[in-house]
Parts: structure tokens; sequence; C-alpha cells
């Protein structure tokens, strides 16, 4: 029952202020919504193995979808994650040194660090 008075008595009182010509209240809530944080560009890395392609064990490590073009084959798209999004592409790495030739053919080596960077 004191609860029904409470609530019956904060109505009343905002009723009077708005008869009254004060300001409406404040809403009871408001909501903001959070900034997105920026996500962090994708990346897949590896290691190379003797003989083996950039791309072939970029297959091995990951969804890959590519295209044909005039220079051989190119990564389109890693994990679902499609060149061209953002003005983004997909390129890779060997031991921090953008690669020179293409994924189909770098032959790794097994010491060889391989990252693939959208960017």
């Amino acid at each position: 029952m004191a609860v029904i008075v409470l609530v019956g008595a904060g109505t009343g009182t905002v009723a009077w202020r708005l008869q009254d010509g004060a300001a409406k209240p404040a809403p009871a809530h408001t909501t903001q919504k959070a900034a997105a944080k920026p996500q962090p560009a994708p990346t897949v890395s590896y290691g190379g193995q003797e003989g083996k392609t950039a791309l072939e064990l970029l297959k091995q490590h990951a969804s890959v979808i590519t295209k044909d073009s005039s220079y051989g084959p190119y990564v389109d798209s890693v994990n679902g994650v499609a060149g061209g999004t953002n003005g983004k592409y997909w390129a890779f790495y060997v031991n921090g040194t953008q690669a020179s030739v293409g994924a189909d053919a770098y032959v790794t080596h097994a010491t060889d660090k391989i990252v693939w960077k959208f960017e």
C-alpha cells in the first residue's frame, strides 16, 4: 500500500509541475551508445616449410579464396574478410618484409615466418 501512495504522490507532483508551466522533467533514463572500438586488422601467421609455397601454406591455415589475374592467382579473401573492403587488400610478409613476388611463387624455408595482413 505504501508503494502505491509513493507512486501516486510522485505522479501528482509531476502533473502539478507541468500544469504550473515548469519545464518538463528529464526522462527517467537515457541511453548512450558506446563508441565503437577500432578492431585490429586481421592477420594470419605461420612458419615456412621447405618446398611449400606461401599460398599452399596459407590454404592449410585459413579459409582462402583466390582470383586469377595476369600476374597469377591473388588472395581475394581470407577467413571471410574480402579484399577491397575499405580500400584494403591482403598482403604477405616474409620475415618482416613485404614480399616482392606472388604467394604462389614464393617457396618458403623452414626458418621463414609468414604473416598475412589486411591493409
